[in-house]
């Protein structure tokens, strides 16, 4: 499992289809390049909040998908 990866690399994606750097992204969410970098590098884990703002203007969908495992008893 590595759903840090996956989720910095999904943040990753959307700011860049937006066609924008960290520094507009962090103006658009109203917070600092500083922020973004650290959310992108995996200093710092995103809030359902933050992910939600980024998704609106990123213009993405957020999905959020809890998957069952097989446990052997």
């Amino acid at each position: 499992m590595r759903p840090g990866y996956d989720v910095r690399k999904a943040m990753v994606g959307a700011r860049q289809r937006a066609g924008f750097s960290q520094r507009e992204l962090a103006r658009r969410m109203e917070t600092s390049q500083t922020v973004i970098g650290r959310l992108e590098r995996g200093d710092r884990s995103p809030s359902v909040k933050t992910l939600r703002k980024m998704a609106e203007v990123t213009g993405s969908r957020l999905v959020i998908r809890l998957d069952g495992l097989e446990v052997e008893q």
